[in-house]
């Protein structure tokens, strides 16, 4: 009773209807009820129902030992009030229109079973399986192909809700299709109109989505129930824009039919999209330029990277060049120093030439051909290394050649390189007379010297 002091005088009313109807005593399982159905009478006496019959079917009889056992137990004190139950006010003031719909409502029932009897979407049971929706398409393509016709549309290997996302995302038409093994139209149509190549062929040109599902199965049944389908085969063409109309078809239903059902719906449908079509062209045009000013901007940093980069490289580059130059320069500028020094100190050491009279030994009488054309005459001691010849060689005008070139005395006849300055003039060949040339030392020939 304190349950029933919260309630609302309409609450109050349909409870009292919804306990009549159903011919239950349970207050509180009752109000649990009507509360799961937010009050809502009609969908309260659905559930409750749907729930029975769906028991009825698929609940398997009890053993006769069990019920003897249950009927032996004790009862609660819930039997004990039904004996003794007494009827309130409300419930006198409801019993003129409780029966009257209670009446009503078996009948609308009976008829609905009398005249669909196989037809209606299968009961939520044991015998709806519960499968993932990738693995329930590919199992019903398998078994369509194996049962009807290996020539059929392209179905979506997915959920209906993955499919009805795919359509508004790419402004698709869908077609759904639901199967049942259980009626006999299925053969014929699955054969003569999912199995035709005319209605393949007109759903790839289209572009048109095939969704296909068993009822049998839990991902089905609940995409039966949403779509309101109570007859099989069941068909429909989902819009982009969500609108589903259903397709009727029956075992005469030719796949032309079906053909013209669809265009004809598509032409009702058309023109309320061309505006989403024309919106989302909009967008993929901005999209498109955007992508583009984002390619071109990237390029353009790109390439302005790649110009830095390199004008980095041709400066760093220029700068060892630079510094490159300036370490030649200078060690130019102190080789000629060197070598300015050099002759100084040699002029400044320089023995006076030596007299054939005053020398009991033979002298060296060497003829000296300088690059500027001219000639050098001078003797030497015959004991007198060749370092001497070229100090004497060094003290002349060498022009062309300027104070960095190295230079090598070369024997005229039979030539050779005179390169070993402790040789001495009588080892070198120039005694009592030499004719020497004076050339540029090579780099091969500075590195034989270096050697000896």
């Amino acid at each position: 009773m304190e349950a029933l002091d919260t309630l609302t005088d309409s609450q109050k009313e349909s409870l009292q209807s919804f306990q009549a109807i159903t011919n239950s005593e349970d207050l509180e399982g009752s109000i649990a009820i009507l509360e799961s159905s937010n009050w809502d009478l009609q969908s309260a006496l659905t559930q409750v129902f749907d729930e029975s019959a769906g028991d009825s079917d698929g609940v398997p009889a009890s053993d006769p030992e069990e019920d003897v056992d249950a009927q032996a137990e004790p009862t609660t004190s819930s039997s004990n009030a039904n004996a003794l139950q007494v009827y309130s006010f409300w419930d006198l003031l409801a019993l003129p229109v409780v029966f009257p719909l209670r009446f009503l409502w078996a009948i609308l029932r009976f008829a609905a079973r009398l005249l669909s009897p196989t037809s209606s979407i299968p009961r939520q049971s044991g015998s709806i399986s519960l499968e993932n929706p990738r693995v329930a398409a590919q199992r019903f393509i398998r078994e369509f192909e194996s049962t009807y016709s290996v020539t059929h549309p392209d179905f979506f290997q997915g959920s209906y809700e993955q499919a009805l996302q795919k359509t508004k995302t790419e402004l698709r038409y869908m077609l759904v299709y639901l199967h049942s093994n259980q009626q006999d139209a299925t053969p014929v149509f699955c054969s003569g109109v999912l199995g035709s190549q005319e209605l393949v062929i007109f759903l790839a040109e289209r572009e048109i989505m095939v969704w296909a599902a068993d009822v049998h199965t839990s991902h089905g049944y609940q995409t039966g129930a949403t779509l309101g389908a109570t007859r099989f085969p069941f068909l429909a063409l989902v819009a982009p824009n969500g609108v589903t109309v259903p397709i009727d078809v029956d075992g005469s239903t030719s796949s032309d039919r079906v053909i013209a059902n669809i265009i004809d719906i598509i032409d009702r449908i058309e023109p309320d999209l061309s505006s989403a079509r024309a919106d989302r062209r909009e967008r993929e045009l901005a999209r498109s330029i955007r992508e583009q000013q984002d390619a071109a901007y990237q390029a353009s940093l790109a390439a302005d990277r790649e110009k830095a980069r390199k004008a980095r490289e041709e400066q760093a580059r220029a700068e060892r060049e630079r510094q490159k130059a300036e370490r030649i320069a200078a060690e130019r500028e102190r080789k000629i120093e060197r070598r300015k020094q050099r002759r100084r100190e040699i002029i400044a050491r320089m023995e006076p030439e030596p007299d054939q009279k005053s020398s009991a030994d033979p002298l060296a009488s060497v003829l000296v051909r300088l690059p500027n054309g001219g000639r050098a005459v001078r003797r030497f001691k015959h004991d007198d290394p060749l370092q001497k010849v070229y100090d004497f060689v060094e003290t002349q005008d060498l022009t062309p050649f300027d104070d960095t070139i190295d230079i090598v005395l070369v024997n005229t006849y039979p030539r050779k390189l005179l390169t070993d300055l402790r040789m001495s003039c009588k080892e070198a060949g120039l005694v009592p007379n030499g004719s020497l040339v004076v050339e540029e030392k090579l780099q091969e020939e500075s590195d034989t010297n270096s050697s000896i």
